[in-house]
């Protein structure tokens, strides 16, 4: 599952970005296959593929529907019920300075785009147990740790739920007084045969014993990983598809003709002055607004413009449709749209919105 959805979601979310995002999934986005066979033409056909690919201008349709959405969810603030003693979560859920609220928004701002998020609980490592005045600070309060998909590199699960988990997650390793190297580890939670739970951390693929810690709850090792999976269908361990994924394929094709559009009309749009003359010497010609020539009784003079085909933006615009079809949220004319259209469209959001709250 992850194998597979792991560039759905590089794609969805580089679409969701912008432009310059798309280098992620450049490979998928082919440019034309520019002849090089003549190597005589002294043509940079890379320069050529690059000034292909800059031309082209990113319809923002997956992004402004991701903020749209986004912004409908949040528009009605989350009821918060906490005990006496989780009061703190609302303002510093993670333990720093994010609020519930921002947790909130950020599982949305996953779930609306790629369909999947996680959560771990956990809390600062201690030896003794914790006073009551200790368990009031926030330094060492439970909280919530935010996971992207594409951390969450594994799991397994069985009738009890989930067994192990693997995450994916960096670290700074100092190499002198004036630089670190950002390094990768793997934190896996599981459960042993004794159905406890544990936590350890592998750094290049070796166990590090000193890293392990066994949680406790009033003083009873956890029989179950404290691990959430958040989804757009449901919150299970299974992966659900993004609900932006459809309209970031169509966003993509609608690119790449933009690309091929802007790339016909750099090398097309400007007529061409054809002389056709029966004089064996070079002629000099003016094109410019001012300019004056003459020319002999036998030559002629033609102005060359290409004709305006319009399937390429014929075809932008049938994917624009194509993508507000998939459920883009974009700014539209409407007075042409049945009342029938308008709340079908409304609804389609709705279910959308409504499955992922």
């Amino acid at each position: 599952d992850y194998d597979l959805h792991l560039p759905l979601w590089d794609k969805t979310r580089a679409v969701i970005k912008g432009k310059y995002a798309l280098e992620v999934v450049r490979k998928l986005i082919t440019p034309p296959a520019y002849n090089q066979n003549n190597q005589k033409s002294g043509i940079d056909y890379t320069a050529k593929r690059n000034a292909w690919w800059n031309r082209g201008v990113l319809f923002p349709a997956a992004q402004r529907t991701h903020a749209s959405l986004v912004g409908m969810l949040g528009a009605k603030p989350p009821t918060v019920e906490l005990g006496s003693t989780l009061q703190y979560m609302e303002d510093t859920a993670d333990g720093a300075t994010a609020s519930l609220d921002d947790v909130v928004k950020s599982i949305a701002n996953d779930v609306v785009s790629i369909g999947r998020a996680g959560a771990l609980v956990d809390m600062p490592h201690n030896e003794d147990g914790l006073t009551r005045a200790q368990m009031s600070d926030v330094q060492y309060t439970p909280r919530i740790i935010m996971y992207k998909a594409e951390q969450v590199i594994n799991w397994r699960e069985d009738i009890r739920g989930l067994i192990d988990v693997r995450l994916l997650e960096t670290y700074e390793d100092q190499i002198d007084d004036l630089s670190w190297e950002v390094k990768t580890q793997v934190r896996r939670l599981w459960l042993d045969e004794n159905g406890n739970y544990i936590n350890d951390v592998y750094r290049d693929t070796h166990l590090m014993p000193d890293m392990r810690s066994t949680p406790r709850q009033a003083g009873a090792l956890l029989n179950y990983i404290p691990f959430q999976f958040f989804g757009a269908g449901e919150n299970s361990y299974k992966v659900d598809d993004g609900p932006l994924l459809s309209l970031a394929e169509i966003n993509i094709g609608h690119f790449r003709l933009d690309c091929d559009n802007r790339d016909n009309l750099h090398y097309h749009q400007m007529a061409l002055t054809v002389l056709k003359s029966d004089n064996d010497e070079p002629v000099t010609i003016d094109v410019s607004a001012g300019g004056f020539n003459q020319i002999g009784q036998q030559d002629s003079l033609e102005l060359v413009q290409m004709d305006a085909t319009g399937a390429g933006p014929s075809e932008m615009e049938r994917d624009q449709q194509r993508m507000i079809m998939a459920g883009a949220q974009l700014v539209q004319d409407v007075s042409n749209m049945t009342l029938g259209a308008k709340a079908m469209e409304h609804g389609a959001s709705m279910s959308t919105l409504k499955s992922i709250s």
